[in-house]
């Protein structure tokens, strides 16, 4: 019986691409995402409906038109990175693209849910090594 282990939470922003926000232009409020081109998730609701939370303006909820949506993060990312569009991405798997300034943060001072993430194992019964691995990653994503 397969088990899930809760590792943490994942965090999300939105991002693009130097060059679509130097011909599109920066957002600046949560209002001024209507006006970019929305880059998402096939069938993918925590990617798709956009809830931002400042801790002191008010909860801005929105349901972009997307101009295209992948079933892979990996095409997504391309194509945010080639300045296609805005699009949510998990901090984690863009970060090495942020620092070498591939993609921006867009309203880093606005807060995305953060996603659960989840380990599976085949048994409750676990090895040594995989107890350790499980602690590891625990206190990496916490």
């Amino acid at each position: 019986m397969a088990v899930f282990y809760p590792l943490g939470k994942v965090v999300k922003h939105i991002y693009a691409s130097p060059e679509y926000i130097q011909k599109a232009g920066k957002p600046l409020m949560p209002d001024d995402l209507a006006k970019h081109s929305w880059l998402g998730f096939v069938g993918h609701e925590d990617f798709s409906t956009i809830e931002l939370m400042h801790h002191i303006e008010n909860s801005y909820c929105y349901q972009p038109p997307y101009r295209m949506r992948f079933n892979d993060l990996n095409s997504l990312v391309c194509h945010v990175q080639e300045g296609l569009g805005v699009a949510v991405l998990p901090d984690l798997e863009v970060q090495h693209l942020v620092k070498s300034e591939k993609l921006i943060k867009l309203l880093p001072e606005w807060q995305l849910n953060r996603l659960p993430l989840y380990a599976l194992t085949i048994d409750r019964k676990q090895s040594y090594k995989v107890q350790r691995v499980l602690k590891a990653l625990k206190e990496f994503f916490s």
